[in-house]
């Protein structure tokens, strides 16, 4: 039986899932991580992840320090 190899960039903008993409291999993922370099159009935070295939998990917090707000 064939297994598949899967990298996946999940972008998720103030708690809900806005993009994800899977990859085939590792530069592919890695290269599409790499492009978020900011906040994006966040309220207040924005988290960029990547999942290998083995399960390790690698992720960057991005917040915006405009929409920061005390409740």
């Amino acid at each position: 039986m064939y297994e598949e190899t899967i990298y996946t960039v999940v972008v998720i903008t103030d708690g809900r899932k806005e993009w994800a993409q899977n990859y085939d291999n590792a530069l592919d993922a890695v290269n599409s991580y790499n492009r978020f370099i900011d906040h994006g159009t966040c309220v207040n935070e924005r988290v960029i992840s990547l999942v290998e295939p083995s399960g390790k998990f690698h992720s960057k917090i991005f917040l915006n320090p405009a929409g920061l707000a005390i409740h």
